[in-house]
């Protein structure tokens, strides 16, 4: 019996660590490419509107890469991600119609709950 648990928890502990490196880091173009068709689906941007998209969530690709880098003063780095994405955030509205902003209000309402439901 021992002999089974052990091999039992050999076989579960090799298959989490494969399974965990089996996982790929997305780059941030994957990313990008990603969050825009998710925004295009739900908020039925025209095609115009999701290269607008597409441009202001690349633009804002280097700032993460330095931010990532830089972790001495997380406060300072939080404020100025927050900033960012404000920023991002108004640049978007600002090529979406008025129904749209209120989709686009309402799925990123919808994001933030499920990732803040994802850290419990």
């Amino acid at each position: 019996m021992k002999k089974f648990v052990l091999f039992a928890l050999v076989v579960f502990l090799g298959t989490t660590v494969a399974s965990a490196q089996n996982r790929q880091r997305v780059s941030p173009e994957e990313r990008v490419e990603k969050q825009t068709e998710a925004l295009a689906k739900e908020l039925n941007l025209t095609a115009e509107q999701k290269e607008k998209v597409k441009a202001i969530y690349l633009k804002n690709v280097p700032a993460q890469r330095a931010g990532s880098a830089d972790q001495t003063d997380r406060e300072k780095l939080r404020a100025e991600f927050q900033k960012k994405r404000e920023e991002q955030t108004a640049e978007i509205k600002s090529i979406l119609t008025d129904e749209q902003k209120t989709q686009y209000d309402a799925f990123m309402k919808k994001q933030a709950d499920r990732f803040s439901k994802r850290e419990k």
